[in-house]
């Protein structure tokens, strides 16, 4: 569970140093069979400082650029209201967030979530 990051653009190493250490998580328990594979990112929103970022088509194309190819688990996002009530133009804003970001758990992780869940099951 993470959230208000990255809040602005210097704040990016940060979330990628929390991408790293949920990877390092993640090898250690995909080690370890009896430990559940249903693993996931929720982030609960707020990636940027809408103030602050004028929440600029390029801020969130990042931001969705470092989930797809960084993130190692399905990574879910709740848009929080920085994301685009607090934007200079709120539904441009909310218009960008959701070209990006709604359906990619589906189209980027089903796959994995496939192969770490149901390629072991008996028949």
């Amino acid at each position: 569970l993470m959230g208000d990051t990255p809040y602005v653009p210097k704040d990016r190493d940060l979330l990628l140093q929390q991408m790293q250490e949920i990877r390092d998580m993640v090898d250690d328990q995909l080690a370890d069979p009896s430990i559940s594979q249903s693993l996931f990112v929720m982030h609960v929103g707020d990636i940027q400082h809408g103030k602050k970022t004028n929440c600029v088509e390029e801020f969130f194309t990042r931001m969705y650029l470092d989930i797809k190819y960084e993130s190692p688990l399905p990574f879910l996002l709740l848009v929080g209201d920085n994301d685009w009530n607090d934007c200079p133009n709120p539904a441009a804003a909310k218009k960008i967030s959701d070209d990006l970001f709604i359906g990619l758990a589906e189209t980027h992780w089903l796959d994995w979530v496939f192969e770490q869940n149901f390629t072991n099951v008996e028949e």
